[in-house]
């Protein structure tokens, strides 16, 4: 068919073909899926299976990254809605609220409406509907395919609730995820096979090696040594809480809070016990850490590789020793530096929710670096931001490679 309209992109892969027109919808972070219009487009950077909130009511999704094979994909397909991931720009090229058309199958985007391309689309989608062989594929995809629980945060998402072995696999992902983005919350002493790390940073640190993440020359001793460490998310981490820009202080950094309770509960404890300590899981490109600075915790979890679409970043922060004016600037002033590196984010009081996913190695490792640059920049900020404080330009001066705000 002759189409005059203008091509705005012509790459990307087709997580569910089908064409779909209307108005773009960018999504920067999460909260910007509350405003999102019927009949759009919605458009990101990452493909996130957070967009299923909106399913319902859009035409097509489009985004930087992304690959046929992540669950946001299924999640597309499942609802028959055209998606084109790994597009590169989209996000850079398309413009708020403009009318394109999202031909998905042929990795086609076109200026405004192209309403026949639409409507033969949905002719096609009609042709095979009632075959003998779609109708014994639809009796066997009722067993597998709907997908109810799409909420993790409501009350429903438990394993009774589960109608398919699409629902028992989101229910299980999900829980693993939140297995492995929880593993450092937990109290207690100190892991098996865990080592205490030696660094110049003042902080109880062990080190759990679960998979070629650190040397074995020294595979017998109790302490390990930042050389001896070859996980590439730790390694990067690392560097930016090492970064000759970050002072530290004197000032010891452990669960303060807990050391407290315990106290003053009339309890006699070491403060070098290990229940204080921080603790960093790793492999050779996977790192789950938990961080405590005095009265705050920070809880990263990474895979870093040669494979983009594998990689990710899930980050979380709460917490703090100052005013509740005081948490909540800093965690303003977080937000505006991971939304700066391209996380998405989500603040809930002193609560920092954040996600970055597939980034190159390089990139990751970047991210990664000015990430431990941030922790450490912001461990006692709580403490002496005042609400006058111009979040945007502290912003500002921490991109240009400024770390002290005391």
């Amino acid at each position: 068919k002759d189409i005059q309209n203008n091509i705005l992109i012509s790459k990307g892969e087709p997580a569910c073909p089908g064409v779909g027109l209307g108005a773009v919808h960018k999504i920067e972070q999460y909260s910007d899926l509350n405003n999102t219009p019927d009949n759009a487009v919605l458009v990101a950077k990452t493909a996130s299976s957070q967009y299923v909130t909106v399913m319902d009511r859009i035409k097509a999704v489009v985004t930087d990254t992304g690959s046929c094979a992540s669950h946001f994909s299924s999640v597309a397909r499942e609802f028959n809605i055209p998606a084109l991931v790994n597009t590169g720009n989209a996000f850079e090229k398309l413009t708020n609220t403009n009318i394109i058309t999202v031909d998905a199958g042929n990795q086609v985007i076109y200026e405004g409406a192209v309403e026949s391309l639409e409507e033969t689309s949905g002719k096609k989608r009609e042709l095979l509907q009632e075959s003998s062989f779609l109708l014994k594929l639809r009796y066997i995809m009722d067993f597998i395919s709907p997908l109810q629980l799409v909420d993790p945060q409501s009350s429903s998402f438990v394993p009774e609730a589960c109608r398919s072995l699409h629902d028992i696999i989101r229910f299980s992902h999900e829980k693993a995820v939140q297995e492995m983005f929880g593993i450092g919350t937990r109290k207690g002493g100190r892991r098996k096979g865990a080592k205490k790390l030696i660094s110049e940073i003042p902080m109880l640190f062990y080190i759990l090696d679960v998979g070629d993440g650190t040397k074995k020359e020294n595979s017998a001793s109790r302490e390990i040594n930042v050389e001896d460490i070859v996980s590439t998310p730790m390694r990067a981490v690392l560097k930016g809480l090492l970064h000759p820009g970050i002072h530290w202080s004197e000032f010891f950094h452990f669960d303060w809070e807990e050391y407290d309770k315990i106290v003053m509960a009339g309890g006699i404890i070491s403060a070098d016990a290990a229940r204080f300590g921080s603790y960093a899981v790793l492999s050779k490109d996977y790192l789950n850490i938990n961080l405590r600075f005095g009265y705050h915790f920070v809880i990263l979890d990474t895979i870093c590789s040669d494979i983009s679409s594998d990689n990710y970043i899930l980050f979380r922060f709460s917490g703090g020793g100052g005013s509740f004016s005081g948490k909540s600037l800093r965690a303003g002033f977080i937000k505006g530096i991971l939304t700066r590196l391209g996380f998405m984010v989500e603040i809930k009081s002193d609560l920092i929710d954040a996600e970055y996913r597939h980034g190159s190695l390089a990139i990751m490792e970047e991210i990664l670096d000015i990430t431990g640059r941030l922790l450490g920049a912001t461990r006692l900020m709580d403490m002496y931001l005042k609400e006058s404080a111009d979040l945007e330009n502290l912003v500002e001066d921490f991109m240009q490679e400024r770390y002290d705000f005391s």
